[in-house]
């Protein structure tokens, strides 16, 4: 994915929202209407990117003649994405992605090629060269996410054994590293994208979706790929600059969710995020709730996630059932013996939040007190705010981990002042 990408020129369709998304979800029909609108309405001489977009589409889809059709066409009209999946398919891919890495354009862009040109380079198996073309793409680009990840993957000790059981996805899927393999390393099954980028350049953006200046911390932050923020709005930061410390926090929050999910053990990563916050109670206010979150996910953060639990059940008191259902929750993951507790005394506590009642219930499952869990639940059934979860919990008897995904910010971090009042004609 190119430059054009992050700076879309006006097209009859977007090409990723509209060729090579249907594609992922196994629909050749909406494929072809696209690309038939899309030529019906731009001449030969523009088709370049769309022909390109939409050769990786069809690959997607297995039909690799008409891949190689369009990737053809593409080439001979020209067009950054046309160079973009000529770095895969041509020869001089080496070249190609050097140039675009070493060139001009947005930061973002040049390091998507410097990840292109190390997923060339270590599928050769020069390890080393790729570790210098991610360093070049996080200089260009500092906290680029897909760099930062190939970064994380390169210093894993069997990497080209990862590279290896990549060409089998099924095979690979057996801890942080063979996860990065599979999902840093673009192959013809997935249009020579890889599913990093995807999720972070296309299923992340609306279709056409402009792109905000480089200097501003929105741009930043779309540079780097950060698709989801937590302590502003997008629109606000798109009025701050590049630098602002709210941008740094959303780079790191976003790093942390990443080691998160990638099977990385993050504690040193959230217990920065925490003390970076400890300033600023708004800024501490959201990353109490993400490193919460992010603790159901990982055990192995409970401990923070207690310690920010406990802060919020201080500072946010009207929800304060809530994050007490988590407290709960981490201590048992903690191995505390203040869980069961804490659970009994949520149980039975009326009027109740629900997620924090199912919490508690949970944890006496899981703590092995089975017939006091199921005592409470048939209790609830009666009850109209826990009838569903309790008749739920009935019928499945098996402990269920409690895996909570915090969304991103929602109310603006700094409300617009109101105008003031005009004045009347007479005055």
């Amino acid at each position: 994915m190119t430059e054009r990408s992050i700076l879309p020129e006006t097209l009859p369709i977007d090409p990723w929202w509209d060729l090579y998304m249907p594609a992922t979800f196994g629909e050749p029909a909406a494929v072809l209407d696209a690309l038939e609108a899309a030529e019906a309405m731009t001449p030969l001489s523009a088709r370049g990117d769309f022909y390109a977009v939409a050769a990786r589409a069809f690959a997607v889809l297995g039909r690799s003649v008409e891949a190689e059709r369009l990737a053809g066409q593409a080439f001979r009209i020209g067009g950054a994405e046309a160079d973009a999946l000529a770095t895969f398919l041509c020869p001089d891919g080496i070249e190609r992605a050097t140039k675009r890495l070493q060139g001009g354009g947005r930061p973002g862009a040049r390091a998507d090629s410097g990840c292109d040109l190390a997923a060339l380079l270590v599928q050769l198996g020069r390890v080393d060269a790729a570790g210098e073309a991610i360093d070049q793409a996080l200089a260009v680009c500092p906290g680029h996410a897909e760099a930062s990840r190939w970064r994380r993957f390169l210093g894993e000790a069997d990497v080209m054994n990862q590279v290896r059981l990549a060409r089998d996805p099924r095979r690979a899927r057996r801890g942080p590293a063979a996860r990065d393999a599979v999902d840093l390393l673009p192959t013809r099954r997935t249009g020579w994208l890889s599913a990093e980028r995807y999720h972070r350049r296309v299923l992340s953006n609306q279709p056409q979706a402009a792109w905000a200046p480089a200097g501003t911390g929105l741009g930043r932050l779309q540079d780097a790929g950060v698709s989801v923020c937590f302590f502003a709005l997008d629109h606000e930061y798109a009025r701050t600059a590049p630098d602002h410390p709210l941008v740094a926090l959303e780079l790191d929050a976003d790093a942390l969710r990443a080691r998160v999910e990638e099977g990385r053990d993050a504690r040193d990563g959230a217990a920065a995020l925490w003390a970076a916050v400890a300033s600023d109670p708004e800024a501490q206010q959201d990353a109490a709730q993400l490193l919460v979150a992010l603790a159901t996910l990982d055990a192995r953060l409970a401990a923070i996630g207690l310690e920010a639990a406990l802060w919020l059940t201080l500072h946010q008191p009207d929800r304060g059932l809530l994050w007490e259902g988590y407290l709960a929750w981490l201590s048992h993951l903690a191995g505390l013996s203040s869980a069961v507790e804490r659970a009994r005394s949520l149980a039975t506590t009326r009027p109740m939040e629900p997620l924090a009642w199912k919490m508690a219930v949970e944890v006496l499952r899981a703590e092995g007190h089975h017939d006091e869990a199921e005592l409470y639940a048939r209790a609830a059934r009666v009850e109209p705010a826990l009838s569903a979860l309790a008749c739920d919990l009935l019928q499945d008897p098996v402990p269920t981990p409690v895996r909570m995904v915090v969304s991103g910010r929602l109310t603006p971090r700094w409300p617009r002042a109101p105008r003031p009042p005009r004045r009347s004609r007479g005055h």
